[in-house]
């Protein structure tokens, strides 16, 4: 991730962001819903979803709607995992084996992007291939540095943090600044009025706020070193 994540990376995630809210600008009438809704949250996760794969992947995604269906179902999943007891799976076994197809659902599409990447790079060999997180990924892997079951997993782990947790705090900022007008005009006037979009310091400050206001993952996870009979904690347990 660090040799992935450097200066060269970070100016073309500006351009692949520019061009990731023109490719969500053509399908915008897809999240138009009747009486002139809109479902804001789709279409922020059409948008990262792209710039994620344009920076870190670079494969051709078929079916952006049923990726992003299959990203959301597994964070589902995930935090039904995490915070749910695991005596409560016998209570509603349904629930229980809907979770785990979606695990399993995205664990397969992230085997289909490494797939791709593989063929890739056996049709051009290394050096034609563009750098990015996936192409170290698979080329540690070719020499045996890192496993196959370790690279699917850091595909979804990106799909997830890239495409998610992305789209919702680009969501809290937008729902601050419509409580906010006076911020909101602010935010327009300084994306309608530049030509560098690497320095937007109103945007910048007002993502930081609303990322401080509504942090997109406020769960603490500590282990506790001893029983506590109050709490009914024994010595090992996670407390969230």
């Amino acid at each position: 991730f660090q040799r992935a994540v450097n200066n060269r990376a970070l100016d073309l995630a500006t351009k692949y962001t520019v061009d990731s809210v023109d490719f969500a600008m053509v399908l915008f009438p897809i999240f138009k819903h009747g009486g002139g809704r809109l479902d804001l949250l789709a279409f922020l996760r059409t948008i990262t979803l792209d710039v994620t794969n344009r920076l870190m992947f670079a494969v051709n995604v078929q079916n952006h709607a049923g990726l992003i269906e299959a990203i959301v179902e597994y964070f589902q999943a995930w935090e039904y995992f995490l915070i749910r007891p695991s005596f409560s799976y016998l209570l509603s076994p349904f629930l229980y084996r809907r979770h785990c197809k979606a695990v399993a659902r995205l664990s397969h599409l992230s085997q289909m992007i490494l797939q791709e990447k593989l063929e890739e790079l056996e049709e051009f060999g290394e050096e034609a291939v563009e750098d990015n997180f996936l192409k170290h990924l698979v080329v540690d892997m070719r020499r045996g540095e890192v496993s196959q079951a370790n690279v699917v997993q850091c595909i979804l782990e990106m799909l997830i943090a890239g495409t998610d947790t992305s789209s919702v705090s680009l969501f809290y900022t937008m729902v601050s600044l419509a409580a906010s007008p006076e911020w909101e005009e602010a935010v327009a006037r300084e994306v309608t009025d530049t030509d560098d979009f690497n320095d937007l310091p109103v945007v910048e400050a007002c993502l930081k706020e609303a990322m401080r206001i509504k942090p997109v993952g406020p769960v603490v996870i500590r282990r506790a070193l001893e029983a506590d009979l109050k709490l009914g904690l024994v010595a090992g347990d996670n407390v969230i």
